[in-house]
C-alpha cells in the first residue's frame, strides 16, 4: 500500500530508474513556485537502505534544493508517495508515466525505459496500455536501438534534431556511419534534408504504394519507416523488373480497350501535363503513363497535345512503345 509522507531533501537522491537522463535545465519558475506554496505535487519515491531514491519528481526535487536554505521560509522537507515492494519495471514505469505527460523528454530517454521494461519481459502493447499511447509510438522509440553511438551523441548534443533522427534508423549502420563522416568533416557537404532519406537507402527510395504489382511477387527485403507511414523496397532491380512488367500490362489493357496511342514515358523525361487537354477517343484522345524516378505511376487517360506545335516532351516515345522505366539506369545515362 502506498502512504504520503513528508521526507527532508536530505533523505533524497535521484534513483538510476529515473528515466530523465539529462538534468532538466528550466526550473528557475518552478523553484519560484515551490518557494512561494511549497511542493504542491507529491514526489514517488521507494524506500532503499541510505534514505529514498527518487522515482519520479526529478524537477521538483531539484527545484526544492536550488532554494536558499539560509531562508527559513524554505522547506526543508517534500511531500512523497513511498511505493511499497516495487520491482524494477514498476519503477521505470511510474517516473515514464509522469514524465511524459509533463516536460517533454528527450526521445532517446524514452526509448532507453522502453527497452528497459522490454528486457524485463514487457510487450510493446504492455509499454503503450501502461502509458495511454499508441503502440507505434513504442515501436518507434524502440527503432532508436538502430542507430549508432555517433549518431545518438550528435542528437543528445542537440546537433541533430527528431526529424533526421527518424530517418536515420532506415539506414543501414554502413551508411550511418559515412553520414556521420560527412556531418562531421567541415570540409565536406552532408545531403540536405530533403535528400537524406533517399541518400541514406542509396538513391532507391521505392515505397511500397508505388508499386502495381502484388507485393506477394516481391521477395526481396522490406524496410518499414515507423515515423511515417511508407515502406520502401530494398531491392530496386526486383522492383523495376516486376514494375515494368505491370506496365507493359496496363499498356495492354488499355490498347485492347481501343485507345490506339497509349505512351510510357519514362523517369528521365518529363511530361508536360499543361501542355495537353481533355479528349475522347474520338477526337484524337489517347492514354499517357507516366513513370516517376521513384517509382510512382500515373495514368492520364482521355488527353491529346494542344496544338500541333511540335515540343520536347516525353511525346517523342514512339506509339505503344515502352522505354525501360529504370531511373538507375537512367541515372548512368545522364
Amino acid at each position: 500500500m502506498t502512504m504520503l509522507h513528508h521526507i527532508p531533501l536530505a533523505e533524497l537522491k535521484v534513483s538510476k530508474l529515473n528515466v530523465r537522463k539529462h538534468g532538466p535545465k528550466d526550473i528557475a519558475s518552478l523553484a519560484a513556485s515551490i518557494a512561494a506554496n511549497g511542493v504542491l505535487q507529491p514526489l514517488v519515491v521507494r524506500a532503499t537502505d541510505e534514505g529514498y531514491e527518487i522515482i519520479a519528481g526529478q524537477r521538483r526535487f531539484l527545484a526544492a534544493k536550488s532554494l536558499d536554505t539560509t531562508d527559513p521560509e524554505t522547506p526543508d522537507t517534500v511531500p512523497c508517495i513511498v511505493l511499497d515492494r516495487c520491482d524494477d519495471a514498476a519503477a521505470v514505469e511510474a517516473s515514464l508515466a509522469e514524465n511524459i505527460e509533463r516536460l517533454p523528454m528527450d526521445e532517446m530517454d524514452q526509448h532507453e525505459a522502453f527497452m528497459a521494461l522490454r528486457r524485463k519481459g514487457l510487450e510493446c502493447a504492455d509499454i503503450a496500455a501502461h502509458f495511454g499511447i499508441t503502440e507505434q509510438v513504442v515501436k518507434r522509440r524502440l527503432a532508436l536501438a538502430n542507430l549508432i553511438p555517433d549518431i545518438r551523441r550528435l542528437y543528445r548534443q542537440g546537433e541533430i534534431d527528431a526529424k533526421t533522427l527518424h530517418i536515420l534508423t532506415l539506414a543501414s549502420k554502413e551508411r550511418q556511419r559515412a553520414w556521420v563522416q560527412l556531418v562531421t568533416d567541415p570540409d565536406a557537404t552532408p545531403p540536405p534534408f530533403w535528400q537524406l532519406k533517399a541518400w541514406l537507402l542509396g538513391g532507391s527510395e521505392i515505397a511500397t504504394r508505388a508499386a502495381l504489382f502484388d507485393e506477394a511477387d516481391y521477395t526481396g527485403a522490406i524496410t518499414t519507416d515507423l515515423f511515417g507511414e511508407d515502406r520502401f523496397f530494398t531491392d530496386a532491380d526486383e522492383f523495376w523488373r516486376l514494375q515494368n512488367a505491370a506496365i507493359v500490362a496496363l499498356q495492354e489493357k488499355f490498347g485492347a480497350s481501343g485507345w490506339k496511342d497509349v505512351r510510357v514515358v519514362p523517369p528521365s523525361e518529363r511530361f508536360e501535363a499543361w501542355d495537353h487537354e481533355p479528349a475522347t477517343k474520338a477526337q484524337g484522345g489517347n492514354v499517357v503513363i507516366d513513370v516517376e524516378p521513384d517509382g510512382t505511376v500515373t495514368v492520364h487517360k482521355g488527353i491529346k497535345r494542344r496544338g500541333s506545335k511540335p515540343r520536347n516532351d516525353r511525346s517523342t516515345a514512339s506509339e505503344g512503345e515502352l522505354r525501360t522505366a529504370n531511373p538507375l539506369l537512367s541515372r548512368d545515362q545522364n
